[in-house]
């Protein structure tokens, strides 16, 4: 698959830009979003690896708490701080005072003495070290051995000086309000335990703890949690609070389209929560927050489709007509300004100046990949390689001598060329019926041509091809195959040459993906066709298309109605190929149903399962 264009960390004035383009009104009123500004005037150049929302679901007023994190360095146990701007803090305009909350370890091992005698004085300063010390010695002695210190809160801006914020990860709720017995915790952990009954089970606790140098504070915080990142867990979880008057239904759909927000994929931006925080004072559950967060890096695979396409597959020559070389430079240009990852290049074998096409995705930092499904020159290949292709796609047709040919001239030129790593190189096989005796033999004679990648698909590339049944017996046999190669690797670090079903070919992925665990592996945003939700096509003649081998929109001219960023937030074509129902009327009644998301170009009876 195309990839992502991946960071550690992103500027805060980043995280706030991704903000105004995805507001929620809902949670965000105008005031809150125009004092975000004083947030980027003050903290803009921080490296962050993550934005965080702090929202209040019960209030029925629009405002968040602001946080970022960064890296801490010269303090032991600390890899990084949360910081945490209330929003009185940046709403009035002034000098922003934050609260500063740290991670400590790795999350699984005590470092009780550690923390005590060198974290603490550093990060909090000396007296307050000093003054808490004690009280701090009873909690850690009281603390089960299973109890994780996750975090240390510094509350100054918050008028709590004299203080710190524990928070202690536990791993049943029962041992939570045991341990609060021990810190002689002044409030009745029996009416806690009753309030909390609805999250007991499938739920994980931590325990947000203010502690003075003779007690621990009365109120307290419980942060909700579970293990796993499925967005379906999420709403369960929402549908509770809102059940127990704890979340206002405004707010929770709000939540729940924050989730589901569509990724960016260049640099990679996902929407996402930690997790929900009830406070609790007085015997009862006073207010539930959600901590929402934006983090350049994939939490999970369950969201609909991409905010901009992952790629943007380009006809150079077709059926359709040759592309003029300032319409192929001038829909690079659009890709670049949409932050699309990357262009694939078809039917480039004949087109002369497709070096051109490629050093403009360069200098535009696209990522270039080049789709060969023809027979070609040895200098034709050299002019590609110099261009530094960062995949490269050869086609097997037939016995696949031709892509043999082409396969070998690769291998044979690559050295000499100015990329001395050499493009990532796939090889395609489209599946036509009758010939699955063929893989294994092809398999054997692409390994040693440094191909990365085998991809099996029921695609060819020309349409006309793809009319032809295959039954059942064909299809388990070539799914053994691909199965028994895979197997045959599994114990290496690096796979000399992975065998894979394209994306196309969901079928074949559902059918490997029950293979490896008793459910099915093969879930999420990669569980089949692609199209209109990371890919989206540009036809010879100028038209969009979900995919080349789809037809194109009626009316969806060279030059005329269409942009790229407007056919993929409206076309028709590309709405209906995101919704999540059934795709044909025999997909429902299949075991595969939510493992398989089948190509819209194929006929019902091309599926092996009917």
């Amino acid at each position: 698959m195309t990839r992502r264009i991946s960071k550690e960390t992103l500027k805060a004035k980043d995280f706030l830009a991704h903000l105004r383009r995805h507001p929620m009104p809902e949670l965000m009123d105008e005031a809150c979003m125009d004092a975000l500004k004083n947030v980027e005037a003050q903290f803009g150049d921080i490296d962050s690896r993550m934005e965080g929302l702090e929202v209040r679901l019960g209030d029925e007023a629009r405002y968040v708490d602001y946080i970022l994190n960064r890296e801490v360095e010269g303090v032991p146990l600390i890899k990084g701080e949360w910081v945490e701007i209330d929003y009185e803090q940046f709403a009035d305009g002034g000098p922003i005072e934050a609260c500063y909350f740290a991670s400590l370890g790795d999350g699984n091992t005590r470092y009780d003495e550690i923390f005590l005698d060198q974290t603490l004085p550093l990060y909090a300063g000396e007296a307050t070290a000093k003054r808490l010390r004690p009280m701090l010695e009873r909690i850690f002695s009281a603390m089960p051995d299973d109890v994780i210190f996750k975090q240390v809160g510094v509350m100054t801006s918050r008028g709590a000086e004299a203080g710190l914020r524990l928070v202690l990860s536990y791993p049943s709720l029962r041992m939570l309000a045991d341990n609060l017995i021990d810190f002689e915790w002044p409030g009745d952990t029996a009416a806690l335990m009753a309030a909390f009954a609805p999250w007991e089970k499938g739920y994980r606790f931590a325990l947000a703890l203010d502690v003075w140098e003779d007690h621990v504070g009365e109120k307290i915080g419980l942060e909700t949690y579970w293990e796993g990142k499925n967005p379906d867990a999420a709403e369960r979880a929402l549908d509770l609070l809102v059940e127990k008057g704890l979340a206002l239904p405004s707010k929770a759909a709000a939540v729940r389209r924050w989730i589901q927000m569509p990724p960016d994929a260049n640099p990679i931006l996902q929407t996402w929560f930690v997790y929900f925080k009830l406070n609790y004072l007085g015997g009862r559950i006073y207010e539930a927050k959600a901590y929402l967060e934006a983090t350049p890096k994939f939490v999970h695979w369950f969201f609909p489709y991409y905010d901009r396409p992952l790629r943007l597959d380009m006809e150079l020559t077709g059926a359709s007509g040759r592309m003029a070389m300032d319409d192929a430079l001038a829909h690079v240009a659009a890709c670049a300004t949409e932050h699309v990852c990357a262009v694939r290049l078809y039917g480039g074998e004949n087109y002369e100046d497709i070096g051109r096409v490629m050093a403009a995705c360069r200098d535009a930092s696209m990522a270039t990949e080049v789709a060969i499904g023809r027979p070609v020159s040895r200098e034709w290949l050299r002019r590609v390689l110099e261009e530094k292709p960062e995949e490269i796609f050869v086609e097997l047709r037939g016995d696949g001598a031709e892509g043999r040919r082409t396969l070998e001239t690769l291998r044979d030129i690559g050295a000499g060329c100015d990329n001395q790593e050499g493009p990532f190189l796939h090889v395609v096989w489209p599946y036509v019926a009758g010939e699955e005796g063929r893989l294994s033999a092809l398999l054997a004679m692409a390994e040693p041509m440094g191909v990365r990648e085998f991809i099996v698909t029921h695609r060819p590339a020309e349409r006309e091809a793809s009319e032809g049944r295959f039954s059942r017996e064909a299809f388990d046999a070539l799914v053994e195959t691909v199965w028994k190669h895979r197997m045959r690797d599994r114990d290496l670090d690096e796979p000399l040459m992975m065998t894979v079903a394209d994306p196309c070919f969901s079928e074949m992925r559902a059918a490997l993906g029950e293979k490896i665990l008793a459910g099915n592996i093969n879930v999420g945003q990669e569980i089949g066709c692609m199209a209109g939700r990371a890919t989206m096509a540009l036809r010879a003649d100028g038209r969009f298309a979900p995919c080349l081998y789809l037809p194109p929109e009626d009316g969806v001219k060279k030059g005329g109605e269409a942009t790229l960023g407007a056919y993929w937030e409206k076309a028709k074509e590309i709405q209906c190929l995101r919704r999540e129902e059934p795709r044909y009327d025999f997909c429902a009644a299949c075991r595969w149903r939510k493992n398989c998301r089948p190509c819209p170009d194929r006929a019902f009876s091309l599926c092996p399962m009917v």
